[in-house]
């Protein structure tokens, strides 16, 4: 499953996009803010973390997940550069855990053994140099890691596949009939690691997956999509879709028509 963030394309002139899926990456993304004032960028929970690269100035961050609508400074004008890892996951260039993220825009030396990343990047010449080049990287770094997953790890792994599997649409006893575990100890393992519940972590998949639906499909009807995405009735999910990225989904639809949204969306 792979998590959007709409804003970033509806406040840029171009936004490139390279599906990859592979060593928990989801996809790479490069676009220009075209705002000529300092641009405050909201995010929308995603479950995910991002690197982040400001190729005009050569610095970069980690962006982990928001919990419900939040912001990010960029400059306008600037060209950035980053890549979306799968939901839940955290890259192993990284220190620490998924949760010491949520909410945070950390500088990437701050939180990486690699001062130079960055500048490695933002001297390579076009998008899918940039994203060839992180890729071989991120395979050696990767294989130089300690594979082996503790007891509480392997949990936490059993419940995302099983979250993911379905797309968030999931309660806690499905969670508890596949992984064999209590619903009370998932909970307690889940939220230590991640940061967040199992309940909330699989909102969030799910508000995701209505999201990115309504995008490829504005004209389907709203109640239509709550019900397949597991929500008890269009109110509930209207409620949670504004909280999310503060407009209903109507007046989200219309923002992505107007807007041509899937027009600057540039797969490579």
């Amino acid at each position: 499953m792979y998590s959007i963030q709409p804003d970033w394309t509806l406040s840029s002139d171009f936004y490139k996009k390279r599906i990859v899926n592979t060593m928990g990456l989801a996809h790479f993304y490069e676009f220009r803010i075209t705002s000529l004032s300092e641009t405050l960028l909201p995010s929308v929970p995603d479950d995910c973390v991002d690197l982040v690269f400001d190729l005009d100035h050569g610095n970069a961050i980690a962006a982990g997940t928001v919990f419900e609508r939040g912001s990010t400074w960029m400059k306008a004008g600037n060209i950035f550069f980053g890549m979306r890892f799968l939901p839940g996951v955290k890259p192993v260039i990284l220190n620490g855990n998924f949760k010491e993220y949520n909410y945070l825009q950390v500088d990437l030396t701050s939180c990486c053994n690699d001062s130079f990343l960055a500048e490695q990047i933002s001297e390579l010449s076009d998008f899918n140099e940039r994203c060839n080049f992180f890729l071989d990287y991120y395979r050696q770094r990767m294989a130089g890691e300690e594979n082996s997953l503790n007891c509480k790890e392997q949990i936490v792994s059993s419940v995302l596949k099983s979250i993911s599997n379905k797309g968030g649409i999931v309660t806690i006893e499905d969670v508890v009939n596949e992984t064999g575990y209590s619903a009370r100890y998932i909970e307690k393992v889940f939220k230590t690691e991640m940061g967040l519940s199992p309940k909330k972590y699989s909102g969030i998949l799910r508000f995701q997956g209505a999201l990115d639906y309504i995008d490829k499909h504005p004209d389907q009807n709203i109640c239509n999509v709550a019900t397949d995405y597991g929500y008890y009735d269009q109110s509930a999910f209207v409620r949670v879709f504004k909280k999310n990225t503060g407009v209903t989904p109507a007046e989200y639809r219309k923002l992505i028509r107007q807007s041509d949204y899937q027009s600057r969306i540039r797969i490579m």
